[in-house]
């Protein structure tokens, strides 16, 4: 019989008398890939934190390797997760997976996976003794990746392997994965799935949480269901058919989102230059939405240094209704970041306050009396409910503060929008709504700039998928409406054709 890796039993953590985590119940063998999906993200985080940092809860008890490290009772055993001495000993090591932030980009492959882990102590860094250790890790797991490449260098899908092999060799006992299907293509996240079983074979643990249950599916031996902060429904490897598990699959074409698209470029980049760019070259127009999908998900800083913050590029122009950007009088562009929620929401400002800020950049008066806002509260109260008088945003429901993000631009009235990786971390219902947002735009005729390094989700709400490769676009993909369709071409200035994953 397997050994037992982990159980969450009966586990309940409330906040301001909210059960966020509401009789939680979880188990976890050796060799085992669990999923773990939150029908609507209620109590995510604060699975996370318990799992990896051992959280102090309200009811119910905590096991790791067949020993109590947490009780409501006795009081959690917290300590050093990564391994620390003292009390922490008593918490087996939790290994985290979340994204690329995880290495030094500076360093090389070899270097991230043996040179930070605890316990290195030499103070001279032999290289080639590194490459030739990893070189031996790398067969015996089957893994195809240069030792000696620079972190920065690596795909998406090749940064999460080689953190899950740095948490494997670090000896952790239970790795949690986050998120990590939505990040790249079929083809890389089928790779990095793969690696993730022979970790298993091999007699690793995962929990693997993701917010598509197809990611999951296509891993994990069994699927939780969690939802309103419980596990409802845990599926077998033998039930994953549609029938059990369509309720929970994402289908995009339940939205029309195909506006009228005028023949105005809006927005043009004329062999653009800057930082990892070189020689972009295309154009977005007016009710247009064009997904621009970088797998490697290198220009996303650049194109925010650019269209965010309105930096001139080293080479090339961009234009704004045939305009340099930099003498576009008038021009109004909005960026919405990855993850808004936790950078574009303030928390000592009102919700009304939120909405009008974008606002009052095009008419200063607004702060200066009531009656403009006035007007916003009757007119957006119809999309934000009873929110919109609230008097922060602090405790708000995720599709509450998308809201005010979304909103906000809404009423700033953009020419264009760009939009960062719009679904990172979140569930069904959340994406759907994100894509009603979205559509609000180009129903105003906005030209919508999406940047992603996933065809997954926002392939449904644009109608042409521009390819980047080699910091320019190297092919071209209609798209029809809830999913990918059409003819690709190719395209850019010398780059070859890229493989549509």
């Amino acid at each position: 019989m397997r050994k037992e890796v982990f159980r969450a039993d009966s586990v309940t953590y409330a906040r301001s008398g909210v059960n966020i985590l509401d009789n939680f119940n979880l188990h976890v063998f050796e060799g085992e890939a669990v999923g773990l999906f939150f029908a609507d993200n209620h109590g995510k985080d604060e699975f996370v934190r318990l799992a990896v940092e051992n959280s102090a809860i309200d009811y119910g008890r905590v096991f790791f390797m067949d020993r109590q490290v947490n009780s409501y009772s006795a009081g959690n055993v917290r300590g050093n997760v990564r391994g620390g001495a003292g009390r922490g000993a008593a918490y087996p090591r939790v290994g985290y997976v979340s994204g690329a932030g995880g290495l030094i980009g500076d360093m090389t492959v070899a270097e991230n996976v043996f040179v930070m882990r605890r316990g290195f102590r030499k103070y001279i860094i032999n290289r080639a003794v590194l490459a030739a250790q990893f070189a031996i890790v790398a067969d015996e797991y089957g893994i195809d990746i240069d030792g000696g490449a620079y972190a920065r260098d690596l795909s998406r899908a090749d940064a999460y392997i080689i953190q899950t092999l740095k948490a494997v060799l670090a000896g952790s006992a239970l790795v949690i994965i986050r998120n990590a299907g939505i990040e790249y293509g079929d083809a890389e996240l089928t790779r990095f799935q793969q690696q993730v079983r022979r970790f298993a074979e091999r007699g690793a643990s995962f929990i693997y949480i993701s917010g598509d249950i197809g990611v999951l599916a296509g891993v994990c031996d069994r699927i939780a269901i969690a939802e309103g902060g419980r596990v409802v429904r845990v599926v077998g490897r033998s039930e994953y058919t549609d029938k059990k598990l369509s309720k929970y699959h994402f289908y995009p074409d339940r939205l029309s989102l195909s506006p009228d698209v005028g023949n105005v470029s809006i927005l043009r980049f004329d062999r653009v230059s800057e930082g990892s760019l070189s020689g972009m070259d295309f154009s977005v127009s007016e009710g247009e939405s064009v997904l621009l999908w970088d797998r490697t998900d290198r220009i996303r800083g650049d194109m925010r240094r650019i269209l965010g913050k309105g930096a001139r590029p080293e080479h090339g122009e961009v234009r704004v209704n045939g305009v340099p950007l930099q003498r576009a009088a008038g021009a109004r562009i909005s960026y919405i970041r990855e993850t808004p929620t936790r950078s574009m929401v303030f928390s000592e400002m009102s919700c009304l306050d939120n909405l009008c800020m974008r606002a009052a950049e095009r008419v200063p008066s607004l702060w200066l009396g009531s009656a403009h806002r006035e007007v916003i509260r009757r007119e957006y109260s119809q999309y934000t409910g009873g929110d919109i008088d609230a008097p922060t945003p602090v405790g708000l429901p995720a599709e509450s503060l998308y809201n005010l993000v979304y909103l906000r631009e809404h009423i700033y009235n953009p020419q264009i929008l760009v939009i960062e990786r719009p679904f990172v971390e979140t569930d069904v219902g959340l994406r759907l709504h994100i894509m009603s947002l979205i559509a609000m735009f180009k129903q105003r005729g906005t030209a919508v700039l999406i940047i992603d390094s996933s065809t997954k989700d926002s392939e449904a709400v644009a109608g042409r998928m521009l390819i980047v490769g080699g910091g320019c676009i190297a092919g071209e993909k209609k798209l029809g409406e809830g999913g990918l369709g059409g003819k690709e071409s190719s395209r850019g200035s010398g780059g070859a054709k890229e493989e549509i994953l």
